[in-house]
């Protein structure tokens, strides 16, 4: 869930827990109090997330979180695949290493890009790396 959306949720059940909790039902506002504190977790969880390295995609390669260093030669078929439903469309961030025959598949809504973004760094990170490969740099 959105961090955001989070937030918003639960200044929302402390407002009506804090609106029970004045209007003398105290059942309902330590149910909605209840509710908040469980979502507190979640929330520091997500907050968390945000500074945790995911990908490093560099001239080099691309790397996922702790794993080794994939270089660009062991890399083909990068790409952000779509798929359209009749609720809206999932982007993935897909490529196939080479040496292990492995297809790597990342939704992006876990990711702290979109789309966009991430079709315009592989494009620039692969294009650094050939043009260092030909040694045009």
């Amino acid at each position: 869930m959105n961090i955001l959306l989070r937030i918003v949720i639960m200044t929302a059940l402390m407002g009506v827990s804090i609106y029970y909790f004045v209007d003398n039902k105290f059942w309902v506002a330590l149910l909605t109090a209840g509710i908040f504190l469980f979502q507190i977790p979640y929330l520091t969880e997500s907050i968390k997330r945000i500074n945790e390295i995911q990908f490093r995609i560099n001239a080099k390669g691309i790397q996922y979180q702790d794993d080794m260093l994939e270089s660009w030669d062991n890399i083909e078929n990068e790409r952000v695949e779509s798929v359209y439903t009749d609720e809206g469309s999932d982007h993935y961030f897909v490529y196939f290493i080479k040496d292990s025959g492995q297809v790597m598949k990342f939704d992006i809504a876990s990711l702290s890009i979109d789309s966009s973004e991430l079709k315009h760094c592989l494009y620039i990170q692969r294009g650094r790396f050939e043009n260092e490969k030909a040694g045009k740099i």
